[in-house]
């Protein structure tokens, strides 16, 4: 419910130019816990997951090749699955990390403003939404 309402919010300030543009992208699977990535051990492991989530973000990401690309941006995501709202940010780190030269100039904090994660049971169980915000002001 509180998932409509923001995208519709972000919508319509997209509509009055008070925002940049908005575009989600859904991943559908199970979730890169943060602690389940560090508690793997060796960085070889580590480094295989993050290489199989990678795929499978470029993959979702690949409709918005070409036509959106952001110098600076926000990020809201909406998720329902088994992870602790803290431990979402791992999907969050590989998803911008695979945005980068494709829909994002950059990450660091002169193009990334700011996250936003919420817990959302309205989706389908171990459902992701990621929504990119462009940032047009300051």
């Amino acid at each position: 419910m509180i998932r409509k309402f923001i995208v519709r919010i972000l919508k319509f300030l997209s509509r009055i130019k008070a925002i940049g543009k908005v575009i989600s992208f859904t991943y559908k699977g199970e979730g890169l816990s943060l602690n389940k990535f560090y508690s793997q051990g060796h960085w070889r492991t580590r480094a295989n997951a993050k290489t199989e989530y990678k795929l499978i973000f470029e993959n979702i990401i690949s409709k918005a090749k070409g036509k959106y690309f952001f110098d600076r941006f926000y990020m809201v995501i909406f998720y329902n699955s088994r992870h602790d709202v803290d431990n979402v940010i791992g999907m969050e780190k590989v998803f911008v990390d695979t945005m980068k030269g494709v829909m994002i100039k950059n990450d660091g904090k002169v193009n990334y403003k700011g996250i936003m994660i919420f817990y959302d049971d309205s989706l389908p169980n171990n459902t992701f939404e990621f929504v990119i915000i462009e940032a047009t002001h300051g």
